[in-house]
């Protein structure tokens, strides 16, 4: 090893399961709370494995160069898998969650819009009587976590939510991938964002074009809670919805499951309380404080050095001339995978990223051509879309119109340089 910065100048060899893995890398450097090396399992010449530990204690291992596999990363330092928990396992399919050890109960493949699988949700059973059900996820390099990591969430069963919606067809919506399943082997194209907490408006977007989208709400205050939201998000884009129940049972499954048809579905009348008392987003301090889950997923950063999380926006701030356009670029960079890193923290690929050049486009290219060279030429083409000028509206008092932009040059990160040109007046007293 040629630093040391981990944590075995500290303990003994033997000690912890994150000085076990790191005590057989190369080139160990610390990087917020983990740790970044190079990855054993491939030919690498630049740090590319990012290190961290997980909530549970295991050591996790992301490749961000080559994807390797944590059982191939494990293999090439000559450790076994479960060597990377603090604590042995006694089944690979077994979990800690809350001192109680749960099973998979069922595992649902989450994949984005070309099929390509990006992470399981997981179903779990507890072996403690009472204990309830809970979910986390699998990811592709073996880690699991209790929210996605590394990616935006997506919808379950994506390419056929949107291969039909684009062919005019009927959709449905059910709270949990196990009633979608059941759906879906009727013959119904149906999905979910998982559980009732998952919803977000911005999956309304993937059912523009369908004849009809029927929501099929569970009976229960959170369940017709979430079917409203969800009503109003496809309404607002013209999409055509309906909100059905089943007057026998909670879910669709049960439903079928006491033998009943779908027909049988009734529409869902009346609508929730408005009262502080029924609204789940009222909390105490206390619970404000101590009992939300505020582990963010990193766009760019890592561990609680999170810069941009995802899902949410960065803006760069200063005075003219301070670099603020040059940053953006080298964010791009990674963006389309060019980088690895920004300033020396790891950055997560976009699928493709529109700039908006509205400020002296001229200036923003030469800006940008000392981030970028010819020989990236080819991957700039396919993963970056530039619009020069300002756009035809304004999106303060169009702000659907920058959505409906990305949507149609299919980019799922925006750009905008600079804020004051997109935005016209915005700091205006009106």
């Amino acid at each position: 090893m040629s630093t040391n910065d981990s944590p075995k100048s500290q303990q003994n060899q033997g000690g912890s399961a994150v000085d076990r893995v790191i005590g057989r890398l190369e080139r160990v450097k610390r990087r917020g709370r983990g740790w970044v090396a190079l990855c054993p399992a491939h030919d690498d010449h630049k740090p590319s494995l990012n290190i961290d530990i997980g909530n549970d204690g295991k050591v996790l291992l992301i490749c961000r160069s080559q994807q390797c596999s944590y059982a191939d990363i494990m293999a090439a330092i000559d450790l076994r898998e479960s060597e990377g928990f603090d604590g042995s396992l006694e089944h690979t399919d077994r979990d800690r969650c809350d001192g109680d050890i749960a099973w998979i109960d069922a595992a649902y493949t989450y994949r984005d819009a070309d099929g390509t699988a990006l992470y399981e949700r997981l179903r779990l059973g507890h072996f403690e009587p009472g204990c309830g059900q809970r979910f986390a996820y699998r990811h592709r390099n073996g880690a699991r976590t209790l929210r996605t990591r590394g990616h935006d969430p997506v919808l379950f069963n994506l390419p056929a939510i949107k291969a039909t919606a684009a062919a005019g067809g009927n959709l449905a919506y059910a709270e949990g991938e196990k009633d979608v399943l059941t759906l879906v082997n009727l013959g119904v194209v149906a999905t979910t964002a998982g559980g009732v907490d998952d919803w977000n408006a911005e999956y309304a977007q993937h059912f523009v074009g369908a004849r009809q989208v029927e929501i099929i709400a569970d009976d229960d205050k959170p369940g017709r809670k979430l079917a409203r939201q969800i009503e109003r998000d496809l309404r607002a884009l013209g999409v055509n919805v309906r909100v059905l129940v089943s007057p026998f049972a909670k879910d669709v499954t049960d439903h079928l499951e006491a033998g009943h048809a779908l027909d049988e579905l009734v529409p869902l009348e009346g609508d929730e309380e408005s009262s502080a008392e029924a609204d789940t987003q009222v909390l105490t301090g206390g619970a404000f404080l101590w009992d939300l889950d505020t582990d963010l997923a990193a766009r760019w950063g890592v561990g609680s050095s999170v810069l941009w999380a995802s899902g949410e926006s960065l803006m760069l701030v200063g005075p003219p001339g301070t670099g603020k356009t040059t940053l953006a670029a080298q964010i791009v960079a990674g963006l389309v995978g060019l980088r690895d890193d920004v300033l020396d923290f790891p950055i997560v690929p976009a699928r493709r990223v529109l700039y908006l050049a509205m400020d002296r486009p001229k200036q923003i290219a030469r800006a940008m051509r000392r981030t970028f060279n010819r020989a990236e030429r080819a991957a700039l083409d396919e993963r970056l879309v530039v619009r020069r000028g300002p756009l035809p509206v304004d999106l303060v008092k169009n702000p659907r119109a920058l959505v409906d932009l990305a949507h149609k040059l299919e980019c799922d990160v925006v750009v905008v340089d600079s804020l004051k040109d997109a935005a016209v007046k915005l700091s205006d007293d009106e």
